[in-house]
């Protein structure tokens, strides 16, 4: 939970790990000039997320598997997914799953992530752990809007418990239906 975070390797940075390309489009869309090191203040950095997601939104609204459903846990982990390892990868899978015949919801971060695996062995969406950290955002997400909170309550850990980003990452779906909803409101 340390919004000054910077990942080394990809210079992410933030509560929620914003990258480079994220924000400059952020910044396109919003005549803004932030650099990352902007992201280190927890609003600005809900501000790119909440923006980010409804980009994702937007992407994948053509294709009836991916449709925002913000009470649904599947789209919830394919969200998370597309987060984490590229939206336009979960799309470009989730189109070629839909191609075969595979049924919309059948159309998971499982389904996506071992399709990935036999379409690009290697490649980031493939990876196990993305899957793990997907379904982990998920429950924490459902946790969280059920009053449970069951995962936010056990934030302490080692540095490779991914229980706190995780919860960070539910909070950031969190504004993103809130401002979606507030938009529509």
């Amino acid at each position: 939970l340390d919004p000054t975070r910077v990942n080394p390797s990809s210079r992410a940075t933030g509560l929620f790990q914003i990258t480079a390309p994220v924000l400059k489009d952020y910044n396109r869309a919003n005549a803004t000039a932030y650099q990352l090191e902007a992201l280190t203040d927890p609003v600005l950095a809900t501000k790119v997320a909440v923006f980010h997601i409804h980009r994702i939104v937007a992407l994948w609204k053509p294709v009836p598997a991916l449709a925002a459903d913000f009470s649904d846990r599947r789209f919830i982990e394919l969200l998370v997914l597309g987060w984490n390892a590229g939206p336009s990868a979960v799309l470009k899978v989730a189109k070629r799953l839909t191609e075969v015949g595979v049924p919309p919801e059948r159309i998971t971060a499982a389904s996506v992530n071992e399709a990935a695996g036999k379409m690009s062995p290697g490649s980031w969406i493939a990876r196990p752990e993305r899957l793990g950290f997907a379904r982990l955002v998920a429950t924490t997400y459902a946790d969280t809007r059920s009053g449970r909170g069951r995962l936010v309550a056990s934030l302490q850990g080692d540095s490779s418990d991914i229980t706190g980003p995780a919860v960070l990452a539910a909070l950031g779906v969190g504004a993103a239906v809130a401002a979606v909803n507030g938009a529509e409101g």
